[in-house]
């Protein structure tokens, strides 16, 4: 295994970094936005409009051929298989139907020096009480049900130079809602330092774990600068829902990467 990457970011005037995941989104989501569909019964009602099309194009690209009419006959034969694919297209859609759309959230967890959660950031509002000192530090572009698209996901801007003073440690956290990562078959996340669009971290997602939580970078706070941390982990969630989300990733952080005072890591 490749050693893991660290950067130091000085931070002498206004510096931001930008986080941003994106994922493959679930194939039945991208037919949906191609074709409008909306529901099961609307992909119902297209694969019987494109069936009964399939078999007239049929009948009518061989009528042609017998009278030798062959130009006519392949533009039959190319409208037929143009409609074959909208009704593979319909009966991908009906199989997933019951299948629970790619969502995942970019958060950010925020630690003081003596390793106590301070707040975080995520995609889904969770109220003030739970944003850290300073919050408007951060700036998340909001929550992507299902990946569909082209630029990132979702992304995360951080004024490093803003972010308060009693902040020691911001965590980058991927949350798989609905999959493990196993079933989430592309997709990828980057760190990039916004004033030269250097990248600073990239990495896939990809792995045979079915873990929920990939812990994908750490920020830490020293004299006058940042250290990002590379850490490119898939974690296991508490499974029990009665508790909320943001508390067992808390959780799953403070045991994984305990922050102690000054922001470092503790020993493995």
């Amino acid at each position: 295994m490749a050693a893991l990457r660290s950067y130091t970011i000085p931070v002498t005037q206004p510096t931001y970094v930008r986080v941003g995941i994106k994922w493959d989104p679930l194939e039945r989501d991208n037919i949906d936005e191609i074709y409008g569909l909306g529901s099961a019964e609307n992909a119902q009602a297209q694969l019987d409009k494109s069936s009964r099309r399939i078999r007239t194009f049929k009948w009518v690209g061989e009528f042609f051929r017998i009278f030798l009419l062959n130009k006519l006959a392949d533009r039959i034969d190319g409208l037929r298989e143009q409609e074959l694919i909208v009704k593979k297209d319909m009966q991908t859609y009906l199989t997933q139907k019951k299948v629970r759309s790619y969502d995942l959230d970019l958060c950010c967890f925020c630690y003081d020096a003596n390793g106590k959660l301070a707040g975080f950031i995520s995609p889904v509002f969770m109220g003030e009480e739970y944003l850290p000192q300073g919050h408007r530090a951060f700036l998340h572009t909001g929550d992507d049900a299902t990946g569909i698209g082209d630029a990132f996901d979702e992304e995360l801007l951080v004024n490093l130079h803003a972010v308060d003073a009693g902040i020691h440690a911001v965590y980058f956290i991927a949350v798989s809602i609905n999959h493990g990562f196993d079933q989430i078959k592309g997709g990828f996340w980057s760190i990039v330092r916004t004033k030269d669009e250097t990248e600073l971290l990239s990495l896939a997602l990809q792995t045979k774990l079915r873990h929920r939580v990939h812990v994908m970078a750490k920020l830490s706070r020293g004299d006058g600068a940042w250290t990002l941390d590379e850490i490119a982990e898939y974690c296991p969630l508490d499974p029990d829902e009665k508790i909320d989300l943001h508390q067992r990733v808390d959780r799953l952080l403070v045991e994984h990467y305990m922050v102690w005072g000054g922001g470092a890591k503790a020993p493995a």
